[in-house]
């Protein structure tokens, strides 16, 4: 059952924060996105209902790099709440933070509903 049945949205975005926030703690250094494979794992041992709609890469406006800043990954996040389906969207942001020479060695991230 997922634990976010008959949850408010704002209790629900608490209770993910509440799951994910610790998962992206910290500065990454690997090349095949760990976070977001705990994200998954977190969600899907819980039995909470998600889907990704879009991911990519993205590059700040006035960057003239050619090296992106970061990657996002949209999500939906949905429940059950007084027999209706609740839906909220909820966005993962990779933050680039790496070397002047590789930027996107390293990483952070943060979590937004």
């Amino acid at each position: 059952m997922n634990p976010l049945d008959g949850k408010t949205k704002k209790q629900a975005q608490k209770e993910l924060y509440r799951i994910i926030n610790p998962l992206i703690q910290g500065v990454f250094c690997d090349e095949c996105w760990r976070p977001i494979m705990f994200i998954y794992k977190a969600l899907s041992d819980r039995e909470i209902d998600y889907g990704i709609e879009d991911s990519k890469y993205y590059q700040n406006e006035g960057n003239m790099t050619g090296c992106p800043n970061g990657k996002r990954w949209d999500y939906y996040v949905s429940w059950e709440k007084d027999g209706k389906e609740v839906k909220i969207p909820m966005r993962i942001t990779a933050f680039f933070c790496g070397s002047v020479a590789d930027p996107m060695d390293a990483y952070d991230m943060t979590v937004t509903f």
